[in-house]
């Protein structure tokens, strides 16, 4: 079982751990669904989640995370509906009644979201930052309508991917962030979950943990408002991955190949994963669906590879101790594949086939992929540094080892949302712009060098 708690500076960083979440695949078309009944408040209610969001940023779709529907399933008609769109939060049935300026297309840690009605108006909330108001009420939520997490009820092609952890629905009451969350200790600029203490849920109340990995929908409120699991939803879309225990998954804005299964799961390209480390010792595996490489790769793009057949089962031993890369193929001798490694490195993958970061080892005194094993005492990150642009408004990902605050590039100022990205572990160039991404070789320098380490489970938005 994995670590559930860290420590910072000996206190405990998440003061209360979030165990499970569930995985939601729009390319499975996942849904959870529940008809609410008559309300204690039809327009006073608050939503409060956990997402890691790993939506394409810039398709054009609506990825239904909570809806309510009046007709028929797969008809058009009418409804409400938070979902992403191009990277915004939006209130809305496909339009943009309330939508944030912020943008949210960092696939590699999660973040705290909070809609509260109190029947004047709506207001949204992302890590405890106003993201709009909306003044009006939702006609539909909390209504005696069919609802859905994960997808939109009339059309559930318009799904949600990522993963969603310690989904509260309260009927009755419009809360704050701060029933839900807290500044982490000694890290007051990162949100973190706290213990939530609900007076009264209300008629259409409920809580999901996802502690039930054979029925995901049970609500824990004590109220049995269970959800029904409509659309493949199986025992293996409980995770691991939390907000108090981010964990390694495909990185999707770093490479090519579709993805699905939370990241897992690659199609025919190249892709690393979303974590880079420089010590201790940490095991993965990958199942091949086609012959090719896979190993860990330095943040210059200099791989060590090992080459996999169809069907493999391939084993990878990282041990910075001893600077070695081993491997173990389809339960065989643990065998080496290189020594004299230095980090920061990260696994990459370059054949189609299924990663996991959340496994027990073979070797059981490895470490998985995921925050609760990062050492904890790590020094201070760099600062600065240099790439080499491509010229493209899809720049590259850059490896900080944290979230920056502020950024300038080759001298100029970057603007979050304009010319890049915040990450959980560094940024990406959004702009084709020579000032920022040049054909050849451009230097960077981030701030915050004591607060970019913590934040890799506490998403960021990109104003």
């Amino acid at each position: 079982m994995l670590a559930r708690r860290r420590l910072c500076g000996g206190m405990i960083f998440y003061p209360w751990p979030i165990h499970y979440s569930c995985r939601f695949d729009s390319a499975r078309m996942n849904e959870l669904d529940r008809t609410f009944v008559a309300p204690t408040s039809r327009y006073v209610w608050t939503l409060s989640a956990w997402l890691k969001n790993l939506c394409p940023a810039d398709d054009n779709v609506y990825h239904g995370i909570f809806s309510a529907f009046v007709g028929n399933r797969g008809v058009s008609g009418l409804g409400d509906m938070l979902s992403l769109h191009n990277g915004k939060l939006v209130f809305g049935w496909v339009a943009d009644t309330a939508a944030s300026t912020a943008l949210y297309r960092d696939g590699t840690s999660h973040g705290h979201l909070l809609v509260a009605s109190n029947g004047t108006n709506i207001q949204a909330f992302w890590n405890n930052a106003l993201l709009w108001t909306y003044i009006g009420r939702a006609e539909y939520f909390n209504s005696t309508l069919p609802h859905a997490i994960g997808a939109n009820y009339s059309s559930p092609s318009l799904a949600y991917s990522g993963y969603i952890s310690d989904f509260y629905f309260v009927d009755g009451l419009a809360l704050a962030p701060s029933d839900f969350g807290q500044p982490a200790p000694l890290v007051p600029n990162v949100w973190v979950p706290k213990k939530a203490t609900i007076s009264n849920y209300g008629n259409n109340g409920f809580h999901l943990e996802f502690r039930n990995a054979s029925d995901l929908g049970t609500d824990t409120s004590g109220l049995g408002h269970n959800w029904t699991n409509y659309y493949g939803l199986t025992s293996a879309d409980q995770s691991e991955d939390t907000p108090t225990n981010n964990c390694a998954v495909l990185a999707p804005l770093n490479g090519s190949g579709a993805l699905s299964n939370g990241n897992l799961t690659m199609a025919a390209g190249d892709r690393r994963a979303t974590f880079y480390v420089s010590a201790g010792r940490f095991g993965w595996k990958y199942t091949l669906a086609a012959a090719g490489n896979l190993g860990v790769i330095n943040t210059s793009g200099a791989k060590t590879a090992v080459t996999g057949a169809l069907g493999d089962v391939i084993e990878l031993e990282l041990d910075f101790s001893a600077a070695t890369l081993k491997k173990r193929v389809n339960g065989g001798a643990l065998t080496s594949v290189a020594t004299g490694l230095i980090g920061p490195l990260a696994p990459y993958f370059e054949a189609a086939g299924t990663a996991q970061f959340i496994y027990t080892p073979t070797d059981t005194s490895l470490s998985t992929l995921c925050t609760n094993s990062l050492p904890i005492s790590t020094p201070d990150i760099t600062t600065s540094g240099s790439f080499t642009g491509n010229a493209s408004a899809d720049g590259p990902v850059i490896y900080t080892g944290g979230v920056p605050e502020t950024l300038t590039i080759n001298g100029n100022a970057v603007i979050w949302g304009t010319h890049a990205d915040k990450l959980a572990s560094g940024f990406k160039v959004r702009t084709a712009s020579a000032s920022y991404n040049s054909s050849g070789t451009n230097t960077w320098t981030a701030t915050a060098p004591s607060n970019m380490r913590y934040p890799r489970s506490n998403a960021q938005t990109n104003p």
